[in-house]
């Protein structure tokens, strides 16, 4: 087959693809191509958050622990159906980095090191709400997703050539959900994601009573 032939049956995958897997979010308007249903996505952050869980050490002080929850829970409560009802767990990892991530259907990670630098509680509330903005956007499954499609399309144009993406090498590394726990962890989020989760975030600040400001004082640390 040539490539020209390869790359037409590609793209009638992909168009077919689209078809099947497009879905508007009800918490952006924006349509998908969802790879993955939610319940997919937690089993796949489930399985990312346990091998967290095995290399990283939690934050045993128990009232620090159950004020970030309370915060993050206050946030999900104002998050759009159906991501309401997800599994949302917030984590405090005793490290001193200043960093913060989330995971596909709900595991939230806050490193201790962030929150020492925290003076005020909208500041804990931005960085929670960016967190599950990310979450409520589906970013992970968008990401592979894409990487899937890219990576149809090199397989179809010849890999042998030198064609090569960072989306298609991530792309090689997911075989499927129950095994890409671990692959979660080196997904990267694009500018207009966390663009999306900025705003996502100050939504759900807003509407549980937190002042957004908090999200530029977050940036500023």
């Amino acid at each position: 087959m040539s490539i020209d032939a390869r790359l037409l049956a590609a793209s009638l995958a992909v168009v077919t693809l689209c078809l099947t897997a497009c879905t508007t979010n009800p918490a952006t308007g924006r349509t998908q191509f969802n790879r993955m249903s939610l319940d997919e996505e937690v089993r796949m952050g489930r399985a990312a958050a346990d091998q967290v869980l095995q290399e990283e050490r939690v934050l045993q002080d128990a009232v620090v622990r159950d004020y970030v929850t309370r915060v993050g829970m206050s946030l999900t409560r104002h998050v759009e159906d159906p991501y309401r009802d997800l599994p949302w767990e917030f984590t405090v990892i005793d490290s001193d980095q200043i960093n913060a991530f989330a995971l596909p259907g709900g595991p939230i990670f806050l490193y201790r090191g962030l929150l020492e630098r925290m003076t005020n509680e909208d500041q804990l509330a931005a960085v929670l709400a960016h967190e599950i903005g990310h979450v409520v956007g589906e970013h992970a499954d968008d990401r592979i997703t894409r990487a899937l499609l890219a990576q149809g399309l090199v397989t179809a144009a010849g890999v042998g050539v030198g064609v090569a993406t960072e989306d298609a090498q991530l792309a090689g590394l997911v075989v499927g959900v129950g095994s890409a726990g671990s692959t979660v962890m080196l997904l990267s989020y694009s500018r207009s994601q966390e663009a999306e989760s900025d705003e996502l975030g100050m939504r759900y600040m807003a509407r549980a009573g937190y002042n957004p400001e908090g999200m530029l004082q977050l940036m500023e640390i």
